[in-house]
């Protein structure tokens, strides 16, 4: 299942971060080879607590209308990612709210315009859909992402 980030969501994510929110992880945001024009996105959008019960760092006081936004959002490597919510009682959600802090309070951040944003998406998209019909995978998975509806 996809999910609905808006743009603003995401240009504000990019733009509080250079690299992976894993402590001394300095994977980039951003996969660029300049000379052959490749730009791609390098990150994976991670819940610090899960929009669903039976997921990693489910916390049923936390209001569902901030689940998708940006404080309950940060970037992580395809890497980490997976370890961090295959592994909730190790990375608690406090752990991951420190990440976040930590991650904010670097500074800087990496600029993303709204085309290029949107070009990586559709890609991204593109991918996907290959990837479930070489696996035929029903329903086919979407990042319903507000920027392309």
């Amino acid at each position: 299942m996809g999910h609905n980030y808006g743009l603003p969501t995401i240009k504000a994510l990019f733009a509080q971060a250079l690299h992976c929110a894993y402590p001394a992880c300095e994977e980039p945001l951003l996969f660029e080879e300049r000379s052959r024009g490749v730009r791609t996105i390098a990150v994976q959008i991670a819940h610090i607590r899960s929009e669903k019960p039976d997921g990693p760092r489910y916390d049923p006081e936390y209001p569902p209308e901030l689940l998708n936004n940006e404080e309950n959002l940060l970037l992580l490597c395809g890497k980490h990612h997976g370890a961090v919510d295959q592994n909730e009682s190790v990375f608690t959600t406090d752990e991951l709210v420190d990440w976040k802090a930590a991650q904010l309070a670097q500074g800087g951040g990496t600029t993303v315009s709204d085309a290029d944003l949107a070009d990586m998406v559709r890609a991204l998209e593109s991918t996907l859909s290959a990837l479930h019909e070489a696996l035929s995978l029903d329903p086919p998975m979407s990042l319903r992402l507000a920027v392309l509806a």
